[in-house]
């Protein structure tokens, strides 16, 4: 009887089998580790002793609690781990041994009455970082000064292979001295993905990595552009100007960093004087009024001329066709007097009387 209620123990610590009475692995931490390392899991999921209860003969019930299990990589090639030890029911804990090579390996778990249960990419044996010989980029295109652009680095041996088991970060720079940020990481399964800039325009720079163990990786070389044209501002325009005089401005594209920029396509301006009355005009002379500008590719600058009538505050707004546009205030100047005039109103005077105060401007 003592046997009896030994296996009836056992079934109430374990539990139900599985349909089929097997062993199930549901999971395994860590699911990765370094080749050539010996490494401990922890194996979860439906995971029993081998048990066979016969109520009717004693004698025929039997309790192993032997598990084995193993690693199976796409080859076909077994490896068995070592120290296999249920520490709870469904939870055993293993030793992966130093011989195993990198790859990605399914787990099995199996019975002492030969039942098995697979767990399918269950473990990935990396690269050890050591192994790291040099840091390899993705091709990239030319590139615009100032705007981010996505960049992929690997890390790899000796042989080129992809080392997956370096977690490292690396220092960044370029032949600009302009490349931000300065440093990327960490990597992820030997992969860093980040989005970097180059804040100087250059015919051919190159992207250089430095790990703390001074290994390196050179990108191919590449054209920093100028920056995308995103509006229209002004390149000179007087603060002040006098009134009834002929002043001269220029106009320019500009990034999103506020340098200027060509543009690839012409890009016509309308410009407007706010408030009136402030001119417009295409000359030096300001004699021929202003329709439109236009700024060309790699052209002369685009010019315009304008003339205020009158003292006071004023402006001019500039409304590109495609991009965005500018506003420039204007302190408009009082010119030099040509004359006097009377500025009050007419009145009625009885000869020999004194008159109300006249004003008189220049």
């Amino acid at each position: 009887m003592k046997r009896a209620a030994g296996i009836v123990w056992a079934l109430l610590a374990f539990g139900c089998p599985a349909e089929d009475g097997g062993p199930r692995p549901r999971g395994v931490a860590p699911d990765h580790g370094t080749a050539g390392a010996r490494t401990e899991l922890l194996v979860s999921g439906d995971l029993r002793p081998g048990i066979q209860a016969d109520f009717v003969d004693e004698a025929a019930s039997s309790l192993d609690p032997e598990l084995r299990v193993q690693l199976v990589g796409s080859d076909g090639q077994a490896i068995a781990l070592e120290e296999v030890r249920l520490v709870e029911p469904g939870r055993l804990r293993a030793v992966v041994p130093a011989a195993l090579r990198r790859g990605l390996y399914d787990l099995i778990v199996e019975d002492a009455r030969g039942r098995r249960g697979r767990l399918a990419g269950a473990y990935r044996a990396l690269a050890g970082s050591e192994t790291v010989a040099a840091f390899r980029f993705t091709p990239l295109g030319p590139q615009r000064v100032g705007v981010p652009f996505a960049v992929t680095m690997t890390a790899v041996d000796a042989e080129g292979a992809l080392v997956d088991g370096f977690e490292g970060s690396v220092e960044l720079s370029d032949a600009t001295g302009s490349l931000t940020p300065r440093r990327g990481g960490p990597f992820l399964r030997g992969t860093l993905q980040l989005t970097l800039a180059v804040g100087r325009t250059t015919s051919a720079t190159a992207l250089t990595a430095t790990d703390e163990q001074g290994r390196t990786g050179r990108s191919a070389e590449f054209a920093v552009l100028p920056g995308v044209p995103i509006l229209v501002g002004f390149a000179s325009v007087p603060a002040s100007v006098v009134s009834g005089e002929c002043a001269r401005f220029t106009l320019e594209a500009r990034d999103s960093r506020g340098e200027s920029v060509p543009v690839e396509q012409a890009v016509e301006v309308e410009v407007l004087g706010a408030p009136w009355p402030v001119g417009l005009f295409a000359d030096e002379t300001c004699s021929v009024p202003l329709q439109a500008l236009r700024i060309e590719p790699a052209g002369a600058p685009a010019v315009g001329h304008f003339k205020a009538s009158a003292a006071g505050d004023a402006g001019l707004r500039l409304v590109p066709a495609t991009v965005a546009g500018a506003y420039a205030p204007l302190r408009v100047l009082a010119g030099p007097a040509t004359g006097l005039r009377v500025t009050t109103p007419p009145r009625s005077v009885a000869a020999g009387a004194c008159s109300p105060t006249v004003e008189i401007a220049a």
